[in-house]
């Protein structure tokens, strides 16, 4: 990359979007949310970047566009009140965070913005919601592309799916250049079958060797397992669990999920 473009996260959380951002050489220059522990976790990460601990409302995007060259924003906006259906769903009170990440775009004008979100946004309240969304940012001057992307198409061991909206001062991004970066999926035992089955404490080192590619390239440079507090189950609860097919929670979730947008479709939500 001949210029490192710097860049603006938007409900940064701990710094996930960034951490990707990173990884590609751009420069994350500031990182703003209201979450005190998860930005001390992302300023532990990420070096050099400036935090803005604040409700999103309250900071003046002008004020940032003054002080940093930003090139592109980033963010996941909460949105609440997206699962509410009607004409005017976008101006959901609940939905003042995803309007703040627009206003973010128009006063900063970046080179590029991407927006995630979760991949239902697609789809609820038939497209309307989708369809307002994109006319906020089509009218403020952005080409518009977004897609659905699968976590394990690029070597995350997780079927886990997000809506990904990109949007640029100029030519459409075409999301068929991400194929370059598709790899074979990963395998939860792929993923964590070195793990031990009690508690073990970082300082223990690692008490079983790597058993996959995975698991050698996710070592480099840690130094310990964290976190690892194991639960332990009843041989009952065990047997259980063995009876859920594969899949089962996922369509659950889809059921409730949808159950809930027909409600509230019909107002009794």
């Amino acid at each position: 990359m001949d210029k490192q473009f710097n860049v603006i996260d938007l409900f940064s959380g701990c710094g996930g979007l960034s951490y990707g951002f990173q990884q590609a050489e751009y420069r994350i220059s500031v990182a703003l949310d209201n979450w005190d522990f998860a930005l001390k976790t992302l300023k532990y990460n990420h070096s050099g970047v400036d935090i803005i601990c604040d409700s999103i409302s309250n900071v003046n995007p002008l004020n940032i566009k003054n002080e940093y060259n930003i090139d592109v924003i980033i963010g996941g906006p909460p949105c609440q009140g997206f699962s509410i259906a009607g004409k005017r769903i976008i101006n959901d009170e609940r939905n003042k965070l995803y309007k703040e990440f627009v206003k973010y775009v128009a006063v900063i004008r970046p080179k590029i913005f991407l927006m995630e979100n979760v991949p239902n946004l697609a789809s609820m309240g038939n497209g309307v919601i989708l369809e307002s969304i994109l006319s906020d940012f089509n009218k403020i001057g952005y080409k518009l592309n977004w897609k659905i992307l699968k976590a394990s198409d690029y070597g995350v061991p997780q079927n886990r799916r997000r809506f990904f909206l990109i949007g640029t001062q100029n030519k459409i991004f075409d999301f068929n250049a991400l194929s370059i970066y598709k790899t074979k999926e990963i395998t939860s035992k792929e993923a964590i079958s070195d793990l031990p089955e009690g508690d073990i404490k970082p300082e223990d080192g690692y008490p079983i060797h790597p058993l996959s590619e995975y698991q050698v390239e996710m070592r480099k440079e840690s130094l310990g397992i964290y976190n690892h507090i194991t639960t332990k189950h009843t041989e009952k609860t065990i047997s259980i669990i063995k009876m859920v097919p594969d899949g089962v929670i996922t369509k659950i979730y889809r059921y409730i999920f949808k159950k809930r947008e027909m409600l509230i479709l019909h107002g009794q939500g």
